[in-house]
């Protein structure tokens, strides 16, 4: 369907879920946002939010209907865990899972934008955050990509 970006982005909800031992979720990072549950220890499980932008205009304007330009689409990934080396780690198969052999329903192949990482006190214990940035191009026909 044409502009239809969600299919897209169920698939790369799922394909995030398939990493062992993470929670996945749609949302943005805030630092009360989603609150884990956590052990005495201040130890939560490992997480990933996932946050879709709105799509903006692609790179291939075309000359038949606008309902069939190509759009761009972009997401970030917020992985978070209360180990900095298990984030990365995380943040390693994050790449992986949607860099390698991965494109969403009427889309192209992800790219990474950016990332950025920090660490979140806010709630008496340490959440530390890697956020990775993807795009695409999506509203591809089979046929065209």
């Amino acid at each position: 369907m044409p502009l239809a970006q969600t299919p897209g982005e169920d698939d790369i909800i799922a394909r995030l879920r398939t990493i062992p031992g993470v929670d996945v979720m749609e949302g943005e990072y805030t630092p009360d946002g989603y609150v884990p549950p956590v052990d005495s220890a201040g130890l939560f499980k490992p997480y990933i939010l996932v946050r879709f932008d709105a799509p903006q205009t692609g790179y291939d304007p075309g000359i038949a209907d606008p309902s069939w330009d190509t759009q761009r689409a972009s997401l970030v990934t917020y992985i978070v865990s209360p180990d900095d080396r298990v984030t990365r780690q995380i943040r390693d198969q994050v790449r992986e899972k949607l860099l390698i052999n991965f494109r969403p329903t009427d889309g192209g192949f992800l790219r990474p934008k950016s990332g950025f990482n920090f660490v979140d006190p806010d709630l008496g214990y340490h959440r530390y955050v890697q956020a990775i940035g993807f795009t695409y191009n999506f509203n591809l026909s089979p046929d065209s990509v």
